[in-house]
């Protein structure tokens, strides 16, 4: 037999390496203090199958609720699926938050197939082929983000349940009148182009189904296994009398009764009737959330804790060499998996269609029709872009036809393997990227015109820095051939701030469940 310590040790650990979807937010005054995510989130659903038929329904979830409280007390919690989910998110760099390449504000001359979620936002100066050097600041984002919206949250079972909808993207490029007025100049005088993009093929989300089935695949049997021995551990909680005499209906200490009646009153005195769709009654659940979260802190969680109820007693002989198999193998692979995180966000080809608008201040809008191109060669990113416009209202005058022009671009991208800006886990920051990107554009109109250049190349050298998660500089400098305007070569620098909101947030998840 294990010693009583390391078996106790075990349970727990196996017991808070369940799967669970977002925990809604506990309040800072909660009565349980720091509840562990995973009992916060199986008390969630507890709380919504209450609210979906009556008070009585407790008692089916109780011995989990119980189970998990025991853990919270003899181990420390580890991080689960969903924070291995939300890591990955942050290491991603296959979005395109700045704007297109061919906005006289860019600073990249090639596009990437990634889509933002949430709410992407670049400011940047710079420009590829154009004459024009113009700041602009551009905003992203997805219809996937209204839903976000509307549920009030953005978990994996979301995106899985609306993966159509992370297909598409919209995005808005605006010119800075005044850089010091950011807000002032994001106004329909100023835009000088929108997008609408769609994926087409690949997802590197770390939150699609895609993932899921990988998680299962590399962890889901342990994952079952593990299940299958705290069902069984349920089961023997409630031979200990202590335990029988306080969530057993009828004994002396029983706890169960008055919470049933606190939360029937409640229900009661708000008018509460049973409803198939408690997702809007949010006091409702968390009042409710409270006074599980009260029961189970002072009947289970400081009677473990202070000796008073005695554990070690809930592991059944026969399971205590399982468990600790169980365990050492789930601590094994969860160690690898990290890996195989990094190898999925960069896994696959990624193919978008966008189409953007160009709209030319004292000359002829036009539009642009693109096909994004992204695949992972070890150790570098390839990108392929090609794309062609057209005039909306050609002018013969300016020897416009309807054909604007054709391009095609290439980058080879290299992410490095730490970033030493990151304060905290290593693993958890974005990489630095560094990469080295050529275009060749066919102008139409420029065809026969004496000091215009109908061919034009660039070459461009682009450094993005990650200064923390969500937050990157795009430094850049480009040789051009020509420009569209001029036919003699051009050097410019150009630089820019981009912010990924999803980042941001997925940052602050992962690393709030370790």
């Amino acid at each position: 037999m294990l010693p009583k310590k390391r078996t106790l040790s075990a349970v727990a650990c196996m017991v808070m390496l369940a799967i669970a979807t977002t925990a809604r937010p506990q309040t800072t005054d909660s009565c349980y203090p720091r509840t562990p995510k995973v009992l916060s989130d199986e008390v969630d659903k507890t709380v919504d199958f209450i609210l979906q038929n009556n008070a009585q329904a407790l008692g089916l979830t109780l011995p989990a609720l119980v189970a998990f409280t025991i853990a919270d007390v003899v181990a420390s919690k580890e991080m689960g699926e969903e924070s291995y989910q939300y890591y990955g998110e942050v290491r991603r760099t296959d979005q395109q938050v700045g704007a297109s390449s061919t906005s006289s504000g860019s600073t990249s001359a090639v596009e990437k197939p990634g889509l933002i979620d949430l709410i992407g936002f670049a400011i940047e100066r710079g420009a590829i082929q154009q004459s024009v050097n113009d700041s602009t600041v551009t905003l992203s984002t997805s219809p996937y983000a209204f839903v976000v919206a509307a549920k009030g949250k953005d978990s994996p079972t979301t995106y899985q349940d609306n993966e159509l909808l992370t297909r598409l993207g919209v995005s808005a490029t605006f010119i800075l009148n005044d850089p010091n007025n950011t807000l002032g100049s994001v106004s329909r005088k100023q835009l000088t182009e929108w997008s609408a993009k769609v994926r087409l093929t690949g997802d590197r989300s770390t939150r699609s189904s895609g993932f899921r089935k990988f998680w299962d695949q590399k962890l889901g049997n342990l994952e079952q296994t593990r299940l299958n021995i705290i069902s069984a551990m349920e089961t023997q909680i409630f031979r200990i009398p202590a335990f029988v005499d306080r969530f057993k209906t009828g004994g002396d200490h029983d706890a169960v009764t008055p919470l049933v009646n606190k939360i029937t009153a409640y229900l009661t005195s708000k008018g509460i009737t049973p409803t198939p769709n408690p997702a809007p009654l949010v006091e409702a659940h968390n009042a409710i959330k409270e006074m599980i979260l009260c029961t189970l802190f002072t009947e289970v969680h400081e009677p473990v804790r202070n000796g008073t109820i005695k554990v070690d007693e809930v592991v059944l002989k026969s399971a205590l060499s399982q468990l600790a198999e169980v365990q050492r193998l789930i601590t094994v692979a969860r160690t690898k998996f990290r890996a195989d995180v990094k190898e999925w966000v960069e896994k696959g080809n990624l193919s978008t269609f966008v189409y953007t608008n160009h709209r030319v201040a004292n000359g002829s809008d036009y539009s642009e029709f693109k096909l994004l191109f992204e695949r992972h060669v070890n150790p570098l990113e390839l990108v392929l872009n090609a794309n062609f416009s057209i005039y909306n209202k050609p002018d013969p005058a300016k020897n416009q036809e309807k054909l604007r022009d054709f391009s095609f671009a290439g980058s080879l991208e290299w992410g490095s393997k730490r970033n030493p800006l990151f304060r905290g886990d290593e693993e958890m920051a974005t990489p630095i990227t560094v990469s080295a990107n050529g275009r060749y554009e066919r102008l139409m109109e420029n065809e026969n015109m004496s000091m215009r250049a109908p061919d034009i190349g660039s070459f461009q050298a682009r450094l993005e820095i990650p200064i923390a998660p969500g937050f990157s500089i795009p430094i850049a400098y480009t040789y051009s051939t020509a420009t569209e305007m001029m036919p003699k070569p051009e050097n410019r620098f150009n630089v820019g701030l981009h912010i990924d909101v999803n980042k941001i947030l997925n940052f602050k998840k992962a690393t709030k469940d370790q």
